[in-house]
């Protein structure tokens, strides 16, 4: 009986560390609230988590399908050989500092 006492007290503990340590990293990372005012002040709106990477292709899907209420994308671009879809990348720095033409696929 002491032993599951015992083990009960650890996961608790454990439990609490895990939860004391989330909480640390997001008060962390959070911006202050200077950076939120200038921020919103100049009204400029930044991507956030966007990929800053040049894809190899940009790839239009012009394939018919069964329907046309299709849920997929009918653009997405090609980086290290795999399908990422458009809005995992910050459009507007991969149309400034890359070199893509659509690629029509039928």
């Amino acid at each position: 009986m002491q032993n599951k006492k015992t083990y009960s007290v650890i996961i608790v503990v454990a439990l609490l560390a895990v939860v004391a340590a989330l909480l640390i990293g997001k008060k962390a990372n959070a911006p202050s609230s200077s950076e939120n005012t200038s921020q919103s002040e100049k009204n400029i709106s930044l991507p956030q988590n966007k990929l800053q990477q040049c894809p190899s292709e940009w790839v239009n899907n012009a394939m018919p399908g069964i329907d046309d209420k299709s849920v997929e994308p009918k653009e997405y671009f090609i980086l290290n050989g795999q399908r990422r879809e458009l809005d995992e990348f910050d459009l507007d720095w991969v149309r400034k500092n890359c070199n893509l033409q659509k690629h029509t696929v039928f």
